[in-house]
C-alpha cells in the first residue's frame, strides 16, 4: 500500500533529484500525507524531517507512518535491528517531542547513530535548547564484557552526565551500586542494565525488569547515553546537511516569517516539501478525496464497498483495536476482497487514480468531532506491595499473637552460639519483642487510614485476644448477612435479557478507545448477569476516569433495546448533570430518549418527565434521590444504576435495597477497594474491579517546590493560552476570597469562581455546573474537588500548602487533571522557608516521584482502598479495620467466609524453632538498604517450598552479586525450615557436630530415621539426636530430604 505507481510521486522524485528548492504538493487528505512520506522514505537514500504544527499533529503523523509500514512494529524510540539481506528498505522513524526528556535523549542518540531516518517533530521543539552533539558523544559510553571498567571514575561520569544515584532503580536516568554490581537505566533503553564486575573487569552485562529487579537477558555490549538534555544547541545541529524537510503550509509560513530561523538553525537552506491545503498552479496535485462519513449506517457502508469493488478498488478498513477488528469481520463477513487491519489512523481517504479506499473507525462509527491521539504506553501491573516494603523505624506493626507495636528496626543478636538479625518491636510500657527473621511472616505493617494512631498493646496482656475475638465475631456476622442476601437474591426470578445482537455490537464498536482488560472482563460479567433469569446486583469499583461509565452505558443499551427503562441515580445534582451530558452524547445516534430529574429542572419540566416515565415515553432517566420519591413510577423498569451508593442517606438506601429484589441493579463506586477484599468476598458478592488505567493516559507532569508567584503566574498563563481550565486548591476557607480577589487582579477578564463546603448547596452546585460547562476558567476551592468529577478540559492543578495534605488526598487531587488529550501539570507548593517534617518530606517526595502507575501509585492507593472498604462494608466495619489493621482484618474475613461456605480455613503451617551455632543473615554491605533487607527477610519467611528458597537465592546473586557466607547459611537455614514444616518437625538445634530434631509426638518420628543416619543415634520419646561429622548444614538438609 503506497503511491509507488503514481505519476505524481514520480514528479516529486524528479523535482527533488533536479535539486528544486521547494516542491509544493496538494490534494492529500487525511492520512494520505503519511502514505506519501512512507513512499518517499522507500525511494530516497536520505533523511527526512517532518515538521508538524503542534504536538497533537506530531503524534497523529507518527502513528500514521507506523501503520503504513515505514518501520517495524516495535516499541517507540527504540533502535532497530540491522536490515537483513533481501529485505525491503525501511527508514528509521524517530520522534522529537517538545515534552519528555527521556524521549528526546533517545531520539538524539538515534540521530547520531542512524545513517538514514525519518524524524517527526513539532515547531515548538525547534525552540528547545538541548545538549550539543559533541557533549552528547563525550558523555556516552559503549561498554563490552571482558573489558576493564574503572568503577569510581565511571560512577563519577554518570553523575556528571545527569544520572541520579538511588538504592533501587525505578525510572530512567537513575543508577544504583551494590559492591561489584552497578545498575543503570539509560534514557533510550526499554529495560535497565546490570553490570557485574570482577575486580575492574566487566564479567557480565544483563538487562533486567525494573518491576521484579530480575535479569531477563544477557548481552555482550551496551550503549549508555547522557541523562541530561539541557544545553545551547537545537536538534537541527544533529541533522545531516542533505535532510529533506516536509512541512504543512501554515508551518512553512511561520518559518518564512521568521526568516527560516529555528533558534540557531536555518530550515530554508534545505530542500523543502510542503503540503498545500488547496491546489495551486505549480503544485503537484495527488487528487485524493476525504472519506465520507457513514454515521454508523452499516447498510450504506456495504453499498459503497460493493461499488468500489466493481471498480477494482483495494479497500482497507483500520480498526482501533483487535476487538473492533473482530466486530467488523462479523458485520461484513460476506464481503470479499476487503482487508481489515488493526491501527489508529488519523483519517481515511479515497485515491481514485490508485483505486485505493482507506477507512477508519472515525468515518464508520465516529461520534465525536475530535479523537484523542494520546501517546500509548503498554500497561503493566506495578510491583506488588509487600507489607514490609516501605517499613521504616517508628512505623506501627501488627503481630498476629501479640498485637500492635512499634517497629524499631533490625537488631543483630547472638543466639544459641550463632548470630542473626531480629526485628525489634516496642510495646506499651517499654517492653520489647525480638522476632527472628524466620518468624517475620507473623508480622505485618499496620495499614489504616493515614493519620490514625492505633492503640499500642502490652505484652502478656489479654486485651489483644479480646479485640481479635470481638472482631472475629463481627466479621462472621457481616459474612453471614452478605451470604444470606446473596442466597435470597438467587431465589428470585427476574427478567432475562437476550444475548447481544448486531445493534449491541454496533453500539459497543462506537466506543472510540480500546477497552482496558478490566473493562472488557467487567462488561462480559454484567452481560452474563443480565442474561441470567435471577436479578443482577453487581458492584463495580474503580477510580474516576477508569471507564465505569462506559460499562454502565453498555448495560443501559442492552436493557433499552429489549424495551426496558433504565434509571441512573446519583448522590448530587452535579454528577447527575455530568452523566446526563455523557449519556446524551454517547446515545446521540440512537432513537433513545434521555431525561434528567433534578433541581436543575423546573417544576413543570419535572412533572412532564414523571408523566412520560409512567407512559413509557422516556427510555433513560438520570437523577438524584428525586428518582425514588413516591410520585415517580415506571412503565417497565429493567435496570437501575446507582452511582456512589454510600453517599445516599439511610432512608434512601432502604428504598434502593427493595429495588434489588425486583430489577437488575448495577452499583458504581469511585473509590477503589483492595483485591484482597475482593477475593475474600468472592462467591458471596458479585463484584468487579476496574483497576487498569485507560490506554494512552499520559503521566501528569508533577512539580513540588517552594511557593513562587512567578511559577504560579506562568502555570496559569500557559493553561489559559491553550484554552484550558485550572483548579487552584487552598484548604483554608477563610483565605479563599482574598486568594480569588488577588488572582482577578493578576488576570483581569479571566472568569474566576470559588467553591467550598460552607457555601449553600444550590450555589455550590451552580458553580460546579458552570465549571463543567467551561463558563469558569479558574476554580479556587478546598479539597471539595478531590473526587467525583471527570472534566477533561481541566489540565492544570495548583495546590497551596501541600505539606498539610495526606498522601491519598494529594494523589486524588492530582487525579482530577490529565483526563483529556492535553498534557496535564500538577503544582504542589509549600511556604518559603517552611521547616518541613520528615513525614511531610516523604509524602511530597512520593507524590513527586511516582507520576506513573508503579509501586508508588499503589502505596498512595492504600489509604484510598481502606476508605473504599469502609464505604462498601459500612462505617462499623471500617472501625474494625482500624483496630487490627487491614491485613489481619482481611485474613479474619476470609476465614469467616470460608467457614460459612462449609470449608475449614487452611491451618497455618508449623513454624519450627531453629537454633544454630552459625552466622545467618544479610550483611549490611551486601544489601545496604534496610528496606530491601527487610523485604527479602519477609519473602524468605513466607516461603513454603524449596523451589521458592532456591529462586530467592538466584535473585540475590543476580541483584547483589555472589552470596557471602552469612547469606549462604541463611538460605540453608530457611531451606531447613521448609523441610521441617513438611516433616512435622517443631524444633531443630545444631551445636558444633551435634544435631537435635524434635517432633510434636513420638508417633510422628519417622520409622526409617535410624536407617538414614550413619553412626550413633539417640531417641527419647519425640526427640532425636545424632552427630554429623561434616559441619555443613547442607548435610542436614540432605538427611531431611531423604526422610520425605
Amino acid at each position: 500500500m503506497d503511491f509507488g505507481k503514481s505519476k505524481e510521486l514520480k514528479r516529486v522524485l524528479d523535482d527533488l533529484k533536479k535539486g528544486k528548492k521547494e516542491v509544493k504538493i496538494s490534494g492529500l487528505w487525511g492520512s494520505a500525507k503519511a502514505l506519501l512520506l512512507s513512499s518517499l522514505s522507500k525511494k530516497l537514500s536520505r533523511s527526512i524531517l517532518v515538521l508538524t504544527s503542534d504536538e497533537e499533529e506530531r503524534i497523529e503523523m507518527e502513528e500514521d507512518l507506523r501503520i503504513f509500514g515505514v518501520f517495524r512494529p516495535i516499541l517507540r524510540y527504540r533502535n532497530f535491528n540491522k536490515q537483513k539481506t533481501g529485505q525491503a528498505k525501511r527508514a528509521v522513524i524517530l520522534s522529537f517531542p517538545s515534552d519528555g526528556v527521556d524521549k528526546r535523549l533517545s531520539c538524539l542518540s538515534h540521530l547520531l547513530s542512524s545513517p538514514e531516518f525519518l524524524l517527526v517533530t513539532d515547531q515548538d521543539a525547534l525552540k528547545k535548547r538541548i545538549i550539543s552533539p559533541d557533549d552528547f558523544l563525550k558523555f556516552s559510553h559503549r561498554i563490552r564484557i571482558n573489558e576493564d571498567l574503572k568503577r569510581e571514575r565511571f560512577i563519577k561520569g554518570l553523575v556528571s552526565s545527569g544520572y541520579e544515584g538511588t538504592p533501587m532503580i525505578e525510572r530512567r536516568g537513575e543508577f544504583s551500586t551494590r559492591g561489584g554490581i552497578i545498575d543503570i537505566w539509560s534514557p533510550q533503553d526499554e529495560h535497565p542494565l546490570r553490570i557485574e564486575l570482577f575486580g575492574e573487569r566487566i564479567e557480565s552485562l544483563r538487562k533486567f525488569d525494573p518491576i521484579t529487579q530480575r535479569s531477563i537477558k544477557k548481552i555482550k555490549e551496551a550503549q549508555i547515553i547522557p541523562a541530561i538534555c539541557q544545553g545551547r544547541s537545537t536538534f537541527l545541529d544533529y541533522l545531516p546537511k542533505n535532510t529533506l524537510i516536509a512541512v504543512q503550509d501554515t508551518t512553512y509560513q511561520l518559518i518564512s516569517a521568521e526568516g527560516g530561523s529555528a533558534s540557531g538553525g536555518n530550515l530554508l537552506t534545505n530542500q523543502l516539501i510542503y503540503f498545500l491545503p488547496f491546489p495551486q498552479e505549480e503544485a503537484i496535485d495527488f487528487a485524493t478525496k476525504p472519506m465520507e462519513n457513514f454515521h454508523r449506517k452499516i447498510s450504506l457502508l456495504r453499498e459503497r464497498i460493493e461499488e468500489w469493488q466493481k471498480e477494482n478498488y483495494r479497500i482497507f478498513i483500520f480498526a482501533d483495536n483487535q476487538g473492533q477488528r473482530e466486530r467488523y469481520l462479523e458485520l461484513l463477513k460476506d464481503l470479499e476482497k476487503l482487508e481489515i487491519k488493526v491501527g489508529s489512523l488519523s483519517a481515511g481517504f479515497l485515491a481514485p487514480e490508485l483505486r485505493l479506499a482507506i477507512l477508519t473507525d472515525e468515518e464508520i462509527f465516529g461520534r465525536y468531532g475530535e479523537r484523542k491521539y494520546l501517546e500509548k504506553f503498554r500497561y503493566r501491573e506495578g510491583a506488588p506491595i509487600s507489607a514490609f516494603l516501605e517499613l521504616e523505624e517508628g512505623d506501627y506493626v501488627v503481630h498476629q499473637d501479640y498485637g500492635i507495636g512499634i517497629y524499631e528496626g533490625l537488631k543483630r543478636l547472638k543466639a544459641g552460639g550463632g548470630e542473626m538479625d531480629f526485628s525489634s518491636l516496642r510495646y506499651a510500657g517499654g517492653d520489647r519483642l525480638y522476632i527472628p527473621i524466620d518468624k517475620s511472616h507473623l508480622v505485618s505493617k499496620y495499614i489504616g487510614t493515614e493519620g490514625y494512631r492505633p492503640k499500642v498493646y502490652r505484652l502478656g496482656g489479654v486485651s489483644w485476644e479480646r479485640v481479635k475475638e470481638r472482631i472475629k465475631e463481627r466479621v462472621r456476622e457481616l459474612a453471614e448477612e452478605l451470604l444470606n442476601l446473596y442466597a435470597s437474591r438467587k431465589a428470585f426470578r427476574g427478567h432475562s435479557f437476550p444475548r447481544d445482537d448486531h445493534w449491541q455490537m454496533e453500539f459497543d464498536s462506537a466506543f472510540i478507545y480500546p477497552e482496558t482488560p478490566d473493562q472488557a472482563r467487567t462488561i462480559e460479567e454484567i452481560k452474563r448477569d443480565m442474561e441470567d433469569p435471577h436479578p443482577m446486583d453487581r458492584l463495580i469499583c474503580g477510580d474516576v476516569g477508569y471507564g465505569k461509565t462506559e460499562i454502565a452505558m453498555r448495560a443501559t443499551f442492552k436493557a433499552v433495546t429489549d424495551g426496558k427503562q433504565v434509571a441512573l441515580l446519583t448522590p448530587t445534582t452535579i454528577l447527575a448533570e455530568q452523566h446526563y451530558r455523557t449519556f446524551r452524547d454517547r446515545f446521540a445516534d440512537w432513537p433513545v430518549r434521555i431525561e434528567m430529574l433534578s433541581r436543575f429542572r423546573t417544576k413543570t419540566e419535572q412533572q412532564r418527565i414523571v408523566k412520560d416515565l409512567k407512559k413509557g415515553l422516556v427510555d433513560i432517566v438520570i437523577g438524584t434521590h428525586r428518582l425514588i420519591q413516591k410520585d415517580v413510577n415506571f412503565k417497565d423498569l429493567g435496570l437501575v444504576i446507582i452511582d456512589e451508593e454510600q453517599r445516599f442517606g439511610v432512608r434512601h438506601k432502604e428504598k434502593l435495597k427493595n429495588l434489588r429484589r425486583l430489577v437488575d441493579v448495577l452499583t458504581l463506586s469511585a473509590t477503589p477497594i483492595p483485591r484482597t477484599l475482593h477475593l475474600s468476598l468472592s462467591g458471596i458478592w458479585d463484584m468487579s474491579l476496574v483497576n487498569t488505567p485507560p490506554e494512552g493516559r499520559l503521566p501528569i507532569a508533577t512539580y513540588v517546590t517552594e511557593c513562587d508567584e512567578g511559577i504560579v503566574r506562568e502555570a496559569i498563563k500557559s493553561e489559559l493560552l491553550r484554552k484550558g481550565q485550572i483548579y487552584f486548591v487552598h484548604n483554608r476557607i477563610e483565605n479563599i476570597p482574598d486568594l480569588a480577589k488577588n488572582l482577578k487582579k493578576i488576570f483581569p477578564g479571566v472568569r474566576i469562581a470559588m467553591a467550598h463546603g460552607q457555601m449553600p448547596e444550590r450555589e455550590l452546585e451552580e458553580v460546579m455546573a458552570k465549571f463543567i460547562r467551561k463558563e469558569i476558567d479558574i476554580l479556587v476551592s478546598t479539597v471539595i474537588v478531590e473526587s467525583g468529577l471527570d472534566i477533561p478540559n481541566v489540565n492544570t492543578l495548583i495546590v497551596k500548602d501541600a505539606q498539610d495534605f495526606g498522601l491519598s488526598q494529594l494523589y486524588q487531587l492530582r487525579g482530577r487533571v490529565g483526563r483529556g488529550r492535553s498534557k496535564a501539570h500538577a503544582y504542589f507548593f509549600y511556604p518559603k522557608g517552611y521547616p518541613l517534617s520528615s513525614v511531610q518530606i516523604k509524602r511530597l517526595a512520593t507524590i513527586s516521584r511516582f507520576t506513573e502507575l508503579g509501586s508508588g501509585f499503589k502505596i498512595a492507593m492504600k489509604d484510598l482502598e481502606i476508605r473504599g472498604a469502609g464505604n462498601i462494608l459500612g462505617p462499623e466495619q471500617s472501625g474494625y479495620i482500624m483496630e487490627v489493621g487491614f491485613d489481619l482484618y482481611s485474613k479474619l474475613l476470609e476465614e469467616a467466609v470460608e467457614r460459612l461456605k462449609g470449608k475449614e480455613p487452611t491451618p497455618p503451617l508449623l513454624s519450627p524453632k531453629i537454633t544454630m551455632d552459625l552466622k545467618a543473615y544479610f550483611p549490611q554491605e551486601y544489601i545496604p538498604d534496610q528496606a530491601r533487607r527487610i523485604a527479602f527477610y519477609q519473602r524468605m519467611a513466607s516461603s513454603v517450598k524449596e523451589e521458592e528458597i532456591k529462586d530467592l537465592g538466584e535473585e540475590l546473586k543476580d541483584r547483589f552479586g555472589p552470596l557471602p557466607e552469612e547469606t549462604r547459611n541463611l538460605i540453608e537455614v530457611m531451606n531447613l525450615k521448609v523441610l521441617a514444616q513438611r516433616l512435622g518437625i517443631v524444633e531443630i538445634t545444631k551445636e558444633k557436630e551435634k544435631i537435635g530434631l524434635k517432633w510434636r509426638s513420638r508417633e510422628e518420628v519417622p520409622k526409617n530415621i535410624k536407617n538414614l543416619i550413619k553412626g550413633k543415634i539417640c531417641q527419647e520419646e519425640n526427640e532425636v539426636s545424632f552427630l554429623l561429622k561434616r559441619k555443613s548444614i547442607r548435610t542436614l538438609s540432605n538427611v531431611l530430604q531423604k526422610l520425605l
